[in-house]
């Protein structure tokens, strides 16, 4: 996990069938700041603060779930000061978007600040209902 506050950019990408999930998510951590009224305390150790004014309820539900699973895997996740994950910026094209792809995206994300393994997530593609993931750990 990096100490500092500068944003790291992914970007999610799934193609199985004729369009594919595809989103780039911009986000921070914050060590300094306890979790305002609009945020969303996710565990003891880790809350989420969406400052994509685009992103929808739908968008943000997804990305709490991704930190919710993703969180009990960082170093030292039971307890200690509060962390901060400050998405900017979710980036997709709104014709092929599902909202599924900003959980894998802030898992990919949390991987990648953290140092920690993202967990096996099924995909599976239906032309009729697109995609569908098989979350880890049933959820």
């Amino acid at each position: 996990m990096r100490e500092n506050v500068n944003p790291r950019t992914i970007t999610y990408r799934k193609f199985m069938g004729p369009w594919g999930m595809f989103l780039t998510l911009t986000a921070c951590v914050s060590h300094s700041e306890q979790p305002g009224p609009a945020d969303l305390v996710i565990s003891n150790r880790f809350y989420l603060r969406v400052l994509d004014r685009f992103a929808d309820d739908e968008d943000v539900a997804f990305l709490a779930f991704g930190l919710r699973l993703m969180a009990q895997h960082a170093p030292g996740a039971g307890g200690g000061e509060p962390i901060g994950v400050h998405v900017q910026e979710l980036d997709y094209l709104p014709t092929d978007y599902q909202p599924e792809a900003a959980a894998l995206a802030l898992m990919e994300w949390f991987g990648a600040e953290f140092g920690v393994e993202v967990p096996q997530v099924g995909i599976a593609f239906d032309r009729a209902s697109g995609y569908t993931v098989e979350w880890p750990d049933g959820h």
